[in-house]
């Protein structure tokens, strides 16, 4: 539990170094050695395979694209949390 809430913080202080959005954020946060273990999931407008790829490479765990099914993503969301 500590160790998560360790994580929680350090994430707390990457978000609020970083300016950058989107996929900006995504490889920022990969790059850090404390936070890169925490899954992301990307939830956008963009819908296209370019787009998924790109976010995939960059080491989101999941993509959702707007419209998203809500039991898919909650679905989604406990995968990666358990």
């Amino acid at each position: 539990m500590e160790q998560t809430v360790s994580n929680i913080f350090q994430l707390r202080e990457t978000v609020a170094e970083t300016t950058k959005k989107g996929y900006g954020f995504l490889s920022h946060l990969k790059s850090d050695l404390v936070c890169q273990h925490l899954p992301v999931i990307m939830l956008t407008s963009r819908s296209g395979n370019k787009h998924r790829q790109l976010a995939m490479n960059l080491g989101a765990s999941a993509y959702f694209s707007k419209p998203f099914k809500e039991n898919k993503l909650l679905a989604t969301i406990g995968e990666l949390i358990n």
